[in-house]
C-alpha cells in the first residue's frame, strides 16, 4: 500500500486497499509449523494525517483465517478485526522503533508492515476457554474433566514429571 506524502494535506488522506490472502498465506509459511490459512483477503481502511513531526496514520484491518482448535485440533473459521495507529518519520527505513515506521524520500510502501501487524496479531496455537459445562468456546464440544485434569497439572507444575524422573 503505497503512501505518496506530497499528496497529504491539512485534511489528511485517507485510503482504502487489501493485501491478498495468498501473499498473507505466503508470509506466514516463511515460518516453521503454521497452521494458519487466511481465506479472505484483507481489507484496510486507514487515515494519514500531519503531525508535527511526520505523519501519524490510524486505520483498521478485516480478513479471515482458518486455525486448528488447540483442544479438539478441527479447524475453525475465526475473524480478525484490528485497529492500528503508527507514525511515519523520516529516517533510515531499517531502523526500528515500537509504533513508528521511518522512511526516506516522497513515498512510502507500508504493506509489510501491515502484514506483520496482521500475522503478529494472531496466536500460534489456539486455546480456547471451556465453560463451566466443560464446553468448549470455540468447536462447542465437551470435553471430560480428566483432560482437563491433566491439563491443569501439566500447567501449573510443569516439571512435576521430570522430578519423578531424577528421584
Amino acid at each position: 500500500m503505497l503512501i505518496q506524502l506530497s499528496t497529504i494535506t491539512h485534511l489528511g488522506l485517507e485510503l482504502e486497499g487489501d493485501i491478498l490472502k495468498n501473499e498473507l498465506n505466503e508470509r506466514m509459511n516463511e515460518g516453521k509449523n503454521n497452521d494458519i490459512e487466511f481465506t479472505k483477503d484483507a481489507i484496510i481502511k486507514l487515515k494519514v494525517d500531519l503531525q508535527p513531526v511526520g505523519y501519524l496514520v490510524n486505520g483498521q484491518i478485516s480478513t479471515q483465517y482458518k486455525q486448528p482448535c488447540g483442544r479438539c485440533a478441527d479447524q475453525k473459521d475465526n475473524k480478525l478485526n484490528l485497529n492500528f495507529v503508527f507514525s511515519l518519520i523520516e529516517g533510515n527505513p531499517k531502523d526500528y522503533e515500537e509504533g513508528i515506521v521511518y522512511y526516506e524520500g516522497f513515498s512510502i510502501n507500508i504493506k509489510n508492515y501491515l502484514e506483520e501487524l496482521i500475522i503478529l496479531k494472531l496466536s500460534p496455537y489456539l486455546l480456547p476457554e471451556i465453560d463451566k459445562k466443560l464446553k468448549c468456546s470455540l468447536c462447542k464440544k465437551v470435553f471430560n474433566g480428566k483432560d482437563l485434569e491433566k491439563e491443569k497439572i501439566d500447567t501449573q507444575k510443569p516439571f512435576a514429571d521430570l522430578k519423578k524422573m531424577l528421584h
